[in-house]
């Protein structure tokens, strides 16, 4: 009775609007969930939007499965984000498809893990700075943008993207650059010396160092900067494996654990962040309360923590910007990315 009589009053001209299909990983309880909702119900006079969240229709980092299969040529799909590069390219000159690029509110970075607990499987000097930082200075960053990402992106500097208000961008003499001799001194000056001449440095009980680099088997772009990073890093001394795994993989090296106790099984791996137009979030993750939940590199200060609470109740811009500047200029000197 009921059901059926409000569905007879459907317009039969709703069925012939076109329909638009959005997909994302992230969930229904995300924010910008909640954006998509308003969207479709600003177009629903002319669009039918259908969404598809939680990964439901394409998982993470399967854009360039989908491409592959042709499926945006098809009209299998309406619309695709994160193209890898070479994809990009080769759909810019497709009848019917239209490319954009912009720049996103994302980075992606190479993390460290810097944990300090007992438990930690990484390798114990990757919680020396000195250390983090030379590996800062061995990597050519200008490189990767070139080869990697065909030049689809800008080196990263802070943990705030440059289109932020809030970005903080280090002065020039500051600045990580390309230089292996520096990155070399530094290792030396650590106490990192290749004593036996082989060409890997060991640590001071003389044992070799030998790191771990993990990489997402979705992202053919970052396993290309992994691989220069590797070679990179092997020129100033530092015996370092890369493997691919799929994120679950990766998730689980993370989130290891022995018993109870938080076990974090990895050394180095290259995965991004997207960020919010305030940057609570962004600078939030290397609070200590994170550790075990979204903090990646594990990595902590104190100045840095007294700075977050101090700026997420500063009302005045001008000052709030002081603080999370100042708060950019700390991680950034910690080299945990």
């Amino acid at each position: 009775g009921a059901a059926l009589a409000a569905a007879g009053v459907v317009p039969a001209w709703a069925q012939d609007k076109p329909k638009l299909r959005f997909a994302a990983v992230f969930s229904d309880k995300d924010i910008r969930a909640e954006m998509m909702k308003v969207f479709a119900k600003e177009i629903e006079a002319d669009f039918a939007v259908e969404t598809f969240l939680g990964g439901s229709l394409f998982k993470q980092g399967t854009e360039l499965v989908a491409l592959q299969r042709d499926n945006l040529e098809l009209g299998n799909i309406d619309g695709i984000s994160g193209v890898p590069p070479a994809q990009f390219k080769r759909l810019g000159g497709r009848a019917g498809i239209t490319t954009n690029q912009g720049s996103s509110w994302r980075f992606t970075e190479l993390a460290m893990n810097c944990y300090e607990g007992s438990h930690s499987r990484g390798h114990p000097v990757l919680k020396d700075q000195r250390f983090r930082q030379a590996v800062n200075w061995a990597i050519d960053r200008d490189k990767i943008v070139d080869v990697a990402l065909q030049g689809y992106a800008t080196p990263g500097t802070s943990l705030i993207v440059p289109q932020s208000m809030f970005h903080w961008e280090p002065p020039a003499g500051q600045a990580y650059g390309f230089e292996p001799e520096k990155a070399r001194r530094l290792l030396d000056e650590a106490g990192y010396p290749d004593t036996n001449g082989d060409g890997t440095r060991e640590t001071e009980d003389g044992k070799a160092i030998k790191l771990r680099l993990y990489v997402t088997a979705d992202s053919p772009q970052n396993q290309t900067a992994a691989k220069l990073i590797v070679g990179w890093l092997r020129d100033v001394g530092i015996d370092t494996t890369l493997q691919v795994m799929d994120d679950a993989a990766l998730l689980d090296a993370q989130y290891a654990y022995e018993g109870t106790r938080y076990a974090p099984d990895w050394d180095m791996f290259i995965w991004g962040w997207s960020q919010d137009v305030d940057p609570s979030f962004i600078t939030g993750i290397h609070l200590p309360a994170q550790i075990e939940g979204w903090s990646d590199c594990l990595w902590t200060d104190e100045q840095y923590t007294r700075l977050y609470e101090q700026q997420s109740t500063d009302l005045d811009p001008d000052s709030r910007a002081a603080k999370l500047a100042k708060m950019q200029e700390i991680f950034y000197e910690g080299g945990a990315y």
